[in-house]
């Protein structure tokens, strides 16, 4: 949530050809009370960055809404470029003000017949022409009157599966859901703990998932939780082979161009298509610039450019002056407003006392042309990366730039990932649950 929008995933995909990106969690009463232009915030992708394979990820606990959200997006993508290889409904997310007073998200564990009738909703929705997946914790935990405990869990581990095991036996048994995306921790839901405590306090277990891959030969699992690098998703896929995926969220936040830059070669066995993205850096704000360019034609750029300047805050992540390059990044996005305040400071400065009324409003509604003598966004952005980390970085190759990483030692991933979780939110992301991107990744905590 308030991180892989279309921005971002336009930048992953330079990265990666081939890595499933999906969207935030898109709140189905939000987008079926939004205007037309909201729309496009809440599902729309790069017109310039093809998305390649993507799952357009809805949340709701309403079979109706599902329904009209999915029609929705369903309809949407026969007119225009809008266009998703798959839908899925989450299933896990504990935070307060989505399992809590919304009661979807991790709390439809609770009823996994209704979750089969969202999917039904789902599924005719796109009128079956899209396959459905599912996105879940491993367990729920929802009574108050007996706290959670990581020995009382684990104590309780046959019965917790049991019931896993049972989810998915119900969920999957009208054959439209054949693919799982499990969060290998329990949900805890109740006053007192929040999102951030149900991604550190229940303990992983992988076991869990790769269970259910031999009890289930006929369906596809995805393995989420936990997995901090590149490298242990590859030694996950390979402990279990009936994996069909790892999913990683904060850690490619964290660190998207050393971390993961060699997903296509270590993962897929396809060095060229990777090296058919980009090569380096350089190239890879080079083309993120021509979305970016494309995005402020547009928009207002007052509105938008913080979201633009967002995804580009970690890709030198762990680099001397790495911390100057996101404040740079910081000013730069915050330009457009400061230039449009002290343009109409300039004009309300003149004589007005000869002005009528009307005169009047009509400066202070006009739109200064703050950005006459401005340069592009994209050259902005790779100016300040020039200025902090010079040729020498810029031009680092893939395979260099990821044994870089390997060189600074095995907590670095986790390190990076830590000081990410503090951002954009000042820790209540629990009022978060639009599929927008909230404007604070600067304001609250990054630099």
């Amino acid at each position: 949530m308030n991180y892989t929008n279309r921005h971002f995933r336009a930048m992953i995909r330079l990265i990666s050809s081939h890595t499933l990106l999906y969207t935030e969690m898109v709140a189905v009463d939000e987008l079926l009370s939004t205007r037309q232009c909201d729309i496009h915030n809440l599902l729309g992708q790069s017109p310039v960055v093809p998305e390649g394979p993507s799952v357009l990820q809805l949340g709701g606990n309403d079979s109706s809404q599902i329904y009209q959200a999915a029609n929705l997006y369903y309809k949407q993508s026969q007119t225009n470029e809008l266009k998703y290889t798959s839908l899925n409904l989450n299933c896990g997310c504990p935070s307060l003000a989505v399992s809590g007073k919304k009661c979807f998200g991790a709390a439809l564990m609770k009823d996994p017949l209704h979750v089969a009738t969202l999917v039904r909703a789902m599924h005719e929705g796109v009128n079956g022409d899209l396959p459905i997946s599912i996105k879940c914790r491993i367990g729920l935990h929802n009574d108050d009157a007996t706290p959670f405990t990581p020995d009382m869990y684990n104590k309780q581990s046959q019965k917790e599966y049991d019931k896993l095991h049972s989810f998915i036996d119900t969920i999957a048994a009208d054959g439209i859901v054949t693919n799982f995306i499990i969060h290998t921790r329990i949900a805890v839901l109740g006053r007192g703990f929040s999102a951030a405590d149900n991604r550190k306090i229940p303990p992983l277990n992988y076991n869990y998932v790769r269970r259910l891959t031999s009890d289930f030969p006929g369906l596809r699992f995805v393995l989420n939780g936990g997995i901090h690098s590149l490298h242990r998703a590859k030694e996950e896929l390979e402990i279990c082979d009936e994996l069909t995926g790892v999913m990683v969220g904060r850690s490619m936040v964290a660190d998207p161009w050393s971390g993961f830059a060699m997903t296509d070669e270590l993962l897929y066995g396809d060095a060229e298509a990777q090296n058919q993205l980009c090569a380096n850096r350089r190239e890879l704000l080079q083309i993120y610039g021509r979305h970016v360019d494309y995005e402020e034609c547009y928009n207002d750029p007052a509105i938008i450019r913080r979201q633009l300047v967002a995804p580009c805050a970690q890709l030198f992540a762990g680099e001397v002056n790495s911390k100057q390059f996101r404040m740079d990044l910081d000013e730069i996005a915050g330009r457009p407003k400061r230039l449009d305040k002290e343009a109409k400071a300039r004009i309300w400065s003149i004589d007005t006392q000869s002005l009528g009324w009307d005169d009047l409003q009509a400066m202070d509604d006009a739109r200064p042309l703050w950005n006459e003598n401005e340069p592009p966004l994209s050259e902005l952005i790779l100016e300040a990366a020039q200025r902090n980390f010079g040729d020498d970085l810029l031009n680092l190759s893939r395979r260099e730039s990821y044994d870089r990483k390997l060189d600074r030692g095995p907590t670095h991933a986790q390190q990076e990932e830590n000081r990410i979780l503090s951002i954009g939110s000042n820790g209540d992301c629990d009022k978060e649950v639009s599929g927008g991107v909230v404007e604070g990744w600067y304001s609250s905590g990054l630099n």
